[in-house]
């Protein structure tokens, strides 16, 4: 009895222990990712314009700022807390961003055990949790992306409300969920897919069912209270709803982009990306096992929705709702041929759905094996190993997870590096620059950097490291340094290579010096 217990307490305790371990190593890694191109942009190109507006109804701020259209809610508050807590210094406001990021990231992570419990019991809940933290990428991009993963993190959020306001269909769980869409949409717009999911699944619910009187009053909040909190949370809304929604929902579409990326060799506009630019960043940079698993879920879900009734496939929308929220907003993008740039990042949002699905497949192939017990061992050894295997990953390329390729991607596309984008946010110049402090302990360093992020990583290190470093232009020939992420650059003439920093053995991040300084040393 004493044994059982003891087993039983251990069980009952896991998910918090998992938690508490997943927290700590936040706590513990925060500081060490550097600045991307888009950091200072969104602080002080949407936070600030917005604030500005609340605080001083300062229109020309915010009608003048190009980044009006975008999301601003989690800006928002990022600015308020800078300012809260009378943070001054750059290194102290930026890391302290990555914190609330990764706090964000990690309350998302707690909401997606709960939605996972709705398809499934406790053990591949933790487990769907622990694909979603092993994703490196995901990962990485969980402590700097106020964008994308901030969005990835609210829409577990909306998911959360939503299951939860299907189930109760209550005036207060109305609110609850619109209050959770109104913050997903004033972050990005696409967001608004839930809203659109949530009325027609409301609806055909209840008309399956027959059994509500007072959907209607229920739907009414729902709207309400989504349309009231969409306009109170994004302030260029104040100025006309409807007309800066739509002019919103246009830029979403089409958005403004000029840059060009590299992809399978050739440097493309975000009007010139093929249809499959998407599916291809998202089959190479996703753990393989994941993959498997998921094309294992589309098919066993297929087969489910063929054997059962109209009534029963209705009734099923945990599982048909995370089907919608995965395919529709990524074949959506590719029939609008939108803009999407650097990989897969603008859809990182479909992601816990593809976690979801892997995870029921995963289900679905030990309840078709559970009576060969030598196959559904070694598919147990097979998952714990690919989990270990990842994890040592992770911490062997920290905090350069944001570069990962599969094990599959990495052994068919030869030369990776002059076919995708590698360290495309740049924040490898973090750990170049303290290279470079380092090395030159006491004096004055002359830098010259390939591009922005080059610049803007040097706004997280102390104020007596950023006073120590002179940026210069590299036609200008006193620099003793010259450090690139070799994006969209191909020839370097005049240089000696001094340090690489490499992942997989693709360097992405050069440290250079002049040959002049290298002869002067010899």
């Amino acid at each position: 009895m004493k044994i059982q217990f003891d087993l039983m307490t251990l069980k009952q305790k896991t998910p918090i222990c998992f938690f508490v371990i997943f927290f700590v190593v936040g706590l513990l890694v925060f500081k060490d990712y550097g600045l991307g191109w888009d950091d200072e942009y969104s602080r002080v190109g949407t936070g600030y314009p917005n604030c500005l507006y609340i605080a001083y109804h300062d229109k020309a701020a915010l009608l003048n700022c190009t980044e009006k259209y975008h999301g601003p809610f989690f800006e928002i508050v990022l600015v308020v807390l800078e300012k809260a807590f009378g943070l001054k210094d750059t290194a102290a406001i930026y890391k302290m961003r990555h914190l609330v990021l990764f706090l964000t990231f990690f309350l998302a992570v707690l909401a997606f055990y709960f939605v996972t419990r709705k398809l499934t019991d406790k053990k591949y809940s933790l487990l769907a949790c622990l694909f979603i933290i092993l994703s490196p990428r995901i990962f990485a991009e969980s402590f700097y992306n106020s964008k994308d993963i901030v969005f990835l993190s609210f829409f577990i959020f909306s998911l959360f409300s939503y299951f939860l306001f299907l189930e109760k269909r209550t005036i207060l769980w109305a609110i609850i969920h619109g209050i959770s869409t109104a913050l997903l949409i004033d972050i990005r717009i696409t967001g608004i897919i839930v809203p659109v999911l949530t009325i027609i699944y409301f609806i055909v619910l209840n008309l399956n069912e027959h059994k509500d009187k007072k959907f209607l009053q229920v739907l009414f909040f729902y709207l309400l209270s989504t349309i009231l909190f969409t306009i109170l949370c994004w302030p260029i809304l104040w100025e006309g709803p409807l007309y800066h929604f739509g002019r919103a929902f246009v830029e979403m579409r089409k958005y403004h982009w000029i840059g060009t990326v590299l992809y399978n060799g050739q440097h493309l506009t975000g009007y010139q990306i093929p249809w499959h630019y998407l599916p291809v960043w998202i089959l190479m940079t996703t753990p393989f096992l994941f993959i498997l698993l998921f094309a294992n879920g589309i098919i066993s879900y297929v087969k489910k929705s063929c054997s059962c009734s109209i009534k029963e496939f209705i009734s099923a929308y945990y599982l048909n709702s995370i089907i919608i929220l995965f395919f529709v907003p990524l074949l959506a993008i590719i029939f609008f041929k939108s803009v999407v740039y650097d990989g897969w990042r603008h859809v990182y949002f479909i992601y816990p759905m593809l976690i979801l699905i892997a995870v029921y497949g995963l289900e679905s192939l030990f309840e078709h094996l559970k009576k060969f017990q030598f196959a559904s061992r070694s598919l147990l050894i097979v998952v714990v190993l690919n989990l270990f295997m990842l994890m040592y990953w992770m911490a062997k390329n920290h905090p350069h997870q944001n570069v990962y390729f599969n094990t599959l991607s990495r052994k068919i596309i030869k030369d990776i590096p002059s076919k995708f984008e590698l360290d495309y946010w740049g924040l490898s110049y973090k750990q170049g620059l303290e290279y470079i402090l380092n090395k030159e302990q006491h004096q004055a360093i002359k830098i010259s950097v390939s591009n922005l992020p080059g610049r803007l990583n040097h706004l997280i290190l102390s104020k007596k490291d950023r006073e120590r470093i002179i940026f210069c232009n590299a036609n200008d020939s006193t620099f003793s340094y010259y450090l690139t992420n070799y994006r969209g650059e191909k020839t370097l003439s005049g240089l000696q290579l001094l340090k690489q920093i490499q992942v997989d053995d693709m360097a992405i991040l050069g440290i250079y010096i002049p040959l002049s300084k290298q002869n002067s040393n010899r």
